[in-house]
């Protein structure tokens, strides 16, 4: 850059009244189950599960609920994650009574507001 000596510029009074708009948002957590794999192995069950913070705010404690066909299977804490952190979940040879499963739903059981909800479910066919 090239020193300037002199401007002209002059800034209007709606820049500033903007910059104060744009940074007047809340900061909040947002919490996603990124991915979700499930394998059965007879009558035994494997998942992993990815979930990140991807907010603008650290999150507090939540607990991840794992359903097979409806029916809870597991529920896990997640402790608190910094902002753009997470966690890796994975859980192998959990016995369950059906050979066949339909759904698996994972769902991220949280109680503060977040910037979408709507990224705290993931449900496999």
């Amino acid at each position: 850059m090239y020193n300037i000596s002199e401007c002209s510029q002059t800034i209007g009074e709606e820049i500033p009244q903007e910059i104060k708009r744009l940074y007047s948002t809340p900061t909040q957590e947002d919490l996603v189950i990124e991915s979700a794999t499930a394998t059965m192995n007879g009558k035994y069950f494997d998942t992993n599960v990815s979930i990140r913070n991807q907010g603008l705010k650290k999150s507090k404690e939540s607990i991840l609920k794992i359903s097979i066909d409806k029916r809870q299977l597991k529920e896990i804490k997640i402790p608190e994650l910094d902002i753009g952190y997470g966690t890796f979940i994975e859980l192998k040879n959990i016995w369950i009574p059906e050979i066949s499963i339909n759904q698996i739903e994972y769902n991220l059981d949280y109680n503060e507001t977040e910037l979408d909800k709507k990224n705290n479910w993931l449900v496999l066919n």
